[in-house]
């Protein structure tokens, strides 16, 4: 498919919406300290990624879990929070970046 897709939902509503923040919290100054010979090989000081991206810190789902179980998770916390289950004709719609599913670099990927 090329290009945006366009929806168009009549009699609709959104309930409510609701995000989930993945556990496994990683520091810029963590990844600093892992990158530091790379830095030096490269002439660069830590610090430097945080200053340029602004990026303070990354969070990972932990091995084993899936970017799709935590989306999951999020599309069922509203009714959840509401004490009723979804009704079954119901459907949730989640998205989730492609930056936010990769695994973190240091990883291996069995």
């Amino acid at each position: 498919m090329s290009g945006n897709a366009t929806y168009r939902h009549t009699q609709a509503a959104v309930l409510s919406v609701c995000a989930v923040d993945a556990p496994v919290v990683v520091t810029s100054e963590e990844m600093d300290q892992r990158l530091l010979a790379t830095y030096e090989r490269a002439g660069l000081r830590p610090g430097m990624l945080a200053r340029l991206a602004g990026i303070h810190e990354r969070r990972w789902w932990p091995e084993g879990v899936s970017f799709t179980e935590g989306a999951a998770t999020a599309g069922g916390r509203p009714s959840r929070r509401r004490g009723s289950t979804p009704p079954a004709s119901a459907s949730w719609s989640t998205r989730v970046s492609r930056a936010s599913t990769s695994s973190p670099p240091w990883r291996s990927r069995s």
